[in-house]
C-alpha cells in the first residue's frame, strides 16, 4: 500500500509560488508579505507596496500556505528542502541571473569596463542555459563528423619568418 504524500511536500509546479513559498518559509521575518511577493518574481521588481501586489501577494499566500508550512516544519527538523527538482534548479539559475546582472550593472557603474563586459557575455551564456532548464531541452550537440579536419590543418603552416639575429 502506497503512503500518501505530507500535505505541502511536493514543490509548487508554479515557479514563482514555488519561490514565494521559499521565501516565506526562510524569511524568518526579514522580508514582508509584499518584499517576497516582489522577490519571487524572475524580473527585477522594486518591493513598492501597492494595493495589487498587497493583493496578490494575499491570493498567492492562500495557494502556498501548506508548501511553506511544510518547508518550515523541515527546516526546524533540520532536513533538508534542497532536493534538486527542475523547478528549484530554475530558481536557482533565476537568482544567479539577478545576481550576475547586479553585479554587471555595479562594475560599469563603478568604470570597471572590462569586468562589465566579462559579466555580460556570461549572463548570455547563463540565459542559454536556463532557457534550456526551463524548456528541458538538451544543450546543443557538437557534430564532430561534420568537421573537415584536413582543410582545418592544411591552414597550419610553418612561420616562414627568419630571426637573422
Amino acid at each position: 500500500m502506497r503512503k500518501a504524500a505530507e500535505p505541502g511536500s511536493t514543490p509548487i509546479k508554479k515557479a514563482r509560488d514555488e519561490r514565494f513559498a521559499q521565501l516565506l518559509a526562510e524569511a524568518d521575518g526579514g522580508l514582508s508579505l509584499v518584499e517576497a511577493w516582489c522577490r519571487s518574481d524572475s524580473a527585477e521588481v522594486k518591493a513598492v507596496v501597492t494595493p495589487g501586489r498587497r493583493v496578490s501577494a494575499s491570493k498567492a499566500r492562500k495557494r502556498v500556505a501548506a508548501r511553506v508550512a511544510y518547508i518550515k516544519r523541515q527546516n526546524a527538523s533540520g532536513a533538508s528542502t534542497t532536493t534538486l527538482t527542475a523547478a528549484r534548479l530554475s530558481l536557482l539559475m533565476a537568482d544567479i541571473t539577478s545576481a550576475l546582472v547586479t553585479a554587471a550593472k555595479s562594475a560599469q557603474a563603478a568604470g570597471a569596463d572590462n569586468i562589465a563586459q566579462q559579466l555580460r557575455k556570461c549572463i548570455t551564456v547563463h540565459a542559454g542555459r536556463s532557457e534550456r532548464v526551463e524548456h528541458r531541452s538538451p544543450a546543443p550537440e557538437e557534430n564532430q563528423d561534420a568537421i573537415d579536419v584536413d582543410s582545418i590543418a592544411r591552414r597550419f603552416y610553418p612561420c616562414l619568418c627568419v630571426n637573422a639575429a
